[in-house]
């Protein structure tokens, strides 16, 4: 409980994906921790909210490696779209995907309303997306930095 309550990233079990997203991403750390409050309060609607928030703080860093400039924010199925559009891993656009079908567009609606049942499901599936996706955020940041004009020219 004090883990849902304190420090829900925790669920994410993988050290290194924690230190990268509580360096890079500190928005996304605090949209964990409120989904897994929300949980432990009981509040299972709320954790819809917050852990799609989650995600979609971590899709952004997919806009700043394709250089894509918007004045505002995609939807979910917008990031979906940018994402198949640079050939992004299927196994991250199926799973955001299903999400976005099954679970992230119905409890945005206000007469949606989850349980438990639905909230341990949707957190989960959001968690393991998270795993998925962070390492080839980490991994597409690391080419870049090692990109010919990433480097320094030569005397």
């Amino acid at each position: 409980m004090n883990s849902l309550m304190n420090n829900g990233e925790e669920l994410l079990s993988s050290p290194s994906i924690i230190a990268y997203l509580k360096e890079h991403n500190e928005q996304a750390i605090m949209e964990i921790r409120n989904a897994t409050l929300a949980l432990a309060f009981d509040f299972y609607s709320a954790v819809g909210f917050y852990i799609y928030r989650a995600i979609e703080k971590i899709l952004e860093e997919y806009l700043v490696l394709f250089k894509i400039m918007r004045k505002r924010k995609p939807s979910f199925g917008g990031y979906i779209d940018y994402l198949k559009k640079h050939n992004v891993d299927a196994k991250i656009t199926g799973i955001l995907d299903h999400i976005r079908d099954n679970y992230r567009n119905d409890i945005i609606h206000p007469n949606e309303f989850w349980n438990a049942e639905n909230a341990t499901t949707a957190l989960g599936l959001a968690l393991s997306a998270i795993l998925i996706i962070v390492p080839d955020i980490m991994r597409r940041k690391a080419l870049n930095s090692m990109a010919p004009e990433s480097l320094p020219s030569r005397i």
